[in-house]
């Protein structure tokens, strides 16, 4: 008997020498995880420590990797890494992002990194896996949801969008009684479970610190067709009613989206009007108008201010340095996926609701009033 086990494991490990270096090497893992010594919920190794470690390329971890996860055997989880599955069955989490195209994608990689990551965090210190689906700017929201849900892929889902939700476009999930959050938006009129940020108080807080350095003449440029971007100009105009001012016309440029094109074009529009201060709803907005003021052969702040919204990268990638107000993008990823997760393991009927408040952060773009009507 011991005879025959010898010439068994011989043949098994000549058979072994012929398959792929990939496959060989997901058998190793796999043989460390049937043993114990890689326990259920242990992080594995990086894709790099890996390689290192089994003197292989990239490309072949990689591989090994994805015949585990196919088997069921590990699980992996974005910006996190790669674990060795429970023994019990895990929640399943979806983020659904509607309506970015690629370039938004790129230009805003760090918002949507610490989105990611926060839901990743909670994810992990709930025991459940996420995914991330990304779909293409002209998606049927509806029917795109719809599709989610006769696949029963997910306990529950994540929702965010460069637009606006309808009652129409979150149908199917509350016909179905489907988990969801909605993230940084709410749908008026409707009870969904939602984690926003107060976007008035963002507009309020970016104004009043212009009026505070002694402005008058404060512009705002930004759209007012979504509901964030409508907040925050309430909030502009909020600050200058408590303050006693008015912003005439000119003053006030509605531009068509987030864009830096639209910043630029904007601002373009109301020099003509001699600001001595411009709120940008949108730090990509503030980037458009940083162009315009330096091609009109103004200084930031010295000549006028500039204060942004969102503190994403371009804030510290402007010179000078841009005064925005600051919104947590990795705080409305945890929150979501935490309340996510309450309310699939609680199942709760009651819409869950929760606001974040932003804060202001003082950079380089915005000084006291000077007397620019002299300079011109």
């Amino acid at each position: 008997m011991n005879r025959l086990k010898t010439e068994m494991e011989g043949v098994q490990g000549n058979m072994r020498q012929h398959l792929p270096l990939y496959l060989r090497m997901k058998e190793t893992l796999l043989a460390q995880i049937q043993d114990g010594r890689l326990k259920p919920g242990d992080l594995l190794p990086s894709e790099r420590e890996l390689g290192t470690q089994y003197g292989v390329s990239s490309i072949t971890v990689r591989r090994a990797l994805s015949e585990l996860v196919k088997e069921g055997h590990v699980i992996r989880q974005v910006g996190v890494g790669s674990f060795v599955k429970s023994a019990h069955r895990q929640t399943r989490l979806g983020l659904v992002v509607f309506g970015f195209d690629e370039n938004d994608w790129r230009r805003n990689r760090d918002i949507f990194g610490d989105l990611v990551g926060g839901i990743t965090s909670a994810a992990w210190e709930g025991d459940a896996v996420f995914s991330l689906i990304r779909t293409s700017c002209d998606t049927h929201v509806g029917r795109f949801l719809e599709s989610l849900i006769g696949e029963n892929a997910y306990d529950g889902l994540i929702l965010r969008t460069a637009g606006d939700f309808s009652r129409a476009d979150l149908a199917p999930l509350l016909r179905e009684r489907v988990p969801f959050v909605l993230v940084k938006r709410n749908v008026e009129g409707l009870g969904v479970n939602s984690v926003v940020v107060d976007e008035f108080r963002g507009g309020l807080l970016a104004t009043q610190h212009l009026i505070s350095l002694g402005h008058q003449r404060i512009a705002f440029v930004g759209p007012t067709g979504v509901s964030v971007a409508k907040q925050r100009y309430l909030g502009y105009q909020q600050a200058l009613r408590e303050a006693n001012l008015v912003a005439d016309s000119g003053l006030v440029q509605v531009v068509p989206s987030f864009t830096q094109a639209d910043g630029y074009s904007g601002t373009q529009r109301v020099l003509e009007h001699h600001p001595t201060a411009i709120f940008a709803s949108a730090d990509v907005l503030a980037e458009g108008c940083f162009e315009a003021c330096t091609e009109a052969g103004l200084q930031i702040p010295a000549d006028i201010s500039v204060v942004g919204h969102d503190d994403y990268s371009a804030a510290l990638r402007v010179r000078p340095q841009l005064t925005t107000v600051r919104i947590s993008y990795y705080d409305l990823g945890l929150r979501s996926a935490k309340m996510l997760l309450e309310i699939i393991g609680s199942c709760l009927s009651s819409p869950m609701h929760e606001v974040l408040t932003p804060t202001l952060v003082v950079r380089e773009s915005s000084g006291p009033v000077r007397a620019v009507a002299n300079r011109r």
